[in-house]
């Protein structure tokens, strides 16, 4: 028994709910991944978590293994600055490259430097067609529309996992 249960006051609440709705879908906490192991053994259900104190992990059971819920041996930050030349004939910034592959399109972070007409007039970036290698952004004025007749200094920030 997984999923979710809208459970109704009144209705009695059997071991096997508790089990299944409650146990199996909380955050466990143990003092080790041995210790997780010896409590669990033979009750895994895929999509289980657990929290391992002595490794400070969140893992997950993926209904063959524990794996860290998130890798931190893999997650990384890449950072850089863009020009963005909304003089340009199609309006987007140009094709921006990460020094490193990511394993799937990041989370982007952008904004404008902070000086010279664009900061004064309000102007702000959003990226778009962001892939695992690349990214381009598009100047707005406040009123939502982009603007192509700015240049400005764009600093962005990259959050992902590398292959």
């Amino acid at each position: 028994m997984s999923g979710y249960k809208d459970f109704v006051a009144g209705d009695p609440l059997t071991a096997a709910q508790v089990d299944g709705f409650l146990m199996r879908q909380s955050v466990m906490v143990f003092a080790s991944a041995s210790a997780r192991d010896a409590a669990l053994s033979g009750v895994l259900v895929e999509g289980m978590h657990a929290y391992t104190s002595d490794a400070d992990t969140l893992w997950f059971y993926n209904g063959s293994a524990w794996r860290a819920a998130v890798d931190y041996n893999r997650a990384v930050i890449q950072a850089g600055e863009a020009l963005y030349d909304g003089t340009s004939s199609t309006g987007y910034g140009s094709l921006n490259t990460f020094p490193n592959a990511f394993t799937a399109a990041p989370y982007i972070v952008a904004t404008v430097e902070n000086s010279g007409s664009a900061i004064d007039q309000g102007y702000y970036v959003k990226t778009i067609s962001v892939s695992a290698t690349s990214f381009r952004f598009r100047h707005y004025a406040t009123s939502g529309y982009w603007d192509d007749s700015v240049t400005a200094n764009v600093h962005w920030i990259a959050f992902g996992t590398l292959a």
